[in-house]
């Protein structure tokens, strides 16, 4: 499930620096960093466990929960 609801899988992508970068795709097309992306901010560094199990919330967009160094679970609602 994609993260803009258009029902396709979209990548999340964590860089070393912590910045955190949705991209989506497209059929056919080959993913590269340089394809058009979404930044979803720094910080994702803090994280030891990012996953992205489709639609938890039931608003028909995919969700992200994450687990911090200190084990605390967080739910990202799209």
């Amino acid at each position: 499930m994609g993260l803009n609801g258009d029902r396709q899988n979209d990548i999340l992508v964590r860089f070393g620096n912590g910045e955190l970068r949705a991209y989506r795709t497209m059929r056919g097309q080959v993913f590269l960093t340089e394809t058009p992306h979404t930044s979803l901010g720094t910080g994702g560094d803090q994280y030891n466990v990012l996953t992205s199990p489709g639609d938890i919330t039931g608003d028909g967009r995919g969700d992200l929960p994450a687990q911090d160094r200190s084990n605390t679970l967080w739910r990202y609602r799209n």
